[in-house]
């Protein structure tokens, strides 16, 4: 998948400054996924894109759906690929591309307004073993990030949509505002993603 290739090299490959509370920032993200999954019964995703490996938070719903354990960390990816292969490959590749907008969007703004915003959709994912789709409400959030600018930590979370539709466009939500960014702000970055 060419945008799943491009989005991955985009953020572990960023030009990263040390940090002095890194280990700290971390924790906090940990804490905040850990909570989520059991508030929530979903799944929360810290990706390190840093250190390229990522911590996943499963409640009940991830741990009966997907048969994921409490908590699993995967040294090897910054990307929750074990919840990604339970996605319908479209969709998936549609989260992508969003993703990839909200990067490019969020590059372009002030160092204390990029951990402002979300990225949302809705994606369909398969039971473990089974046929079945359930439709999920998918957010990404960019948790941290450096002084430089480069996106330390994200935090992805999963739970169950119950909407009446069928179909949802991905958005972009300012966290503090409420504000929903209109789309064609976003697609305008689709120049930096896509050549001519």
């Amino acid at each position: 998948m060419e945008q799943e290739h491009q989005l991955k090299s985009l953020l572990t490959e960023q030009q990263f400054e040390d940090a002095e509370n890194k280990e700290f920032m971390l924790a906090q993200a940990r804490a905040c996924a850990n909570g989520y999954a059991l508030a929530t019964e979903g799944i929360a995703v810290v990706s390190d894109f840093q250190n390229n490996e990522c911590h996943i938070y499963s409640g009940r719903f991830g741990q009966t759906i997907m048969d994921f354990p409490e908590y699993m960390v995967d040294h090897t990816s910054a990307f929750e690929n074990t919840v990604f292969s339970h996605a319908n490959e479209e969709e998936l590749i549609q989260r992508h591309i969003l993703e990839l907008r909200f990067f490019n969007f969020i590059k372009e703004l002030p160092i204390n307004e990029k951990t402002n915003f979300s990225a949302s959709c809705i994606i369909s994912f398969y039971r473990t073993g089974s046929n079945e789709t359930i439709k999920i409400l998918h957010t990404t959030r960019y948790f941290s990030c450096s002084n430089g600018g480069s996106v330390i930590l994200g935090l992805c979370t999963y739970s169950p949509y119950f909407g009446s539709h069928n179909k949802q466009d991905g958005i972009i939500v300012n966290l503090v505002t409420g504000e929903t960014v209109r789309r064609n702000v976003y697609e305008a970055c689709d120049r930096k993603i896509l050549s001519r």
